[in-house]
């Protein structure tokens, strides 16, 4: 039982809360920079919490989806 707890903290929980983190710096006009200095962009985990981060940014941002996802793409190029 404490490991599944365990794993649920370190894979699902840990997982949401970095999309979380990502999307409301996002939303909140941080650069990418200033949330996280050295992401390893290479990992998978990675990509699927910008996947995440992303439909979160849109489901709370209350602007067109468009608008939202190019707006996303530019800060995660390293745009504002």
């Amino acid at each position: 039982m404490r490991a599944t707890l365990h794993n649920h903290r370190v894979h699902e929980v840990r997982d949401e809360a970095r999309a979380s983190l990502l999307a409301y710096g996002f939303l909140r006009g941080r650069r990418r920079a200033q949330i996280e200095l050295n992401p390893d962009t290479t990992h998978a985990r990675y990509r699927r919490a910008l996947l995440r981060a992303e439909r979160i940014a849109e489901k709370f941002s209350g602007q067109d989806v468009r608008e939202i996802r190019q707006c996303w793409a530019e800060w995660i190029s390293g745009g504002s």
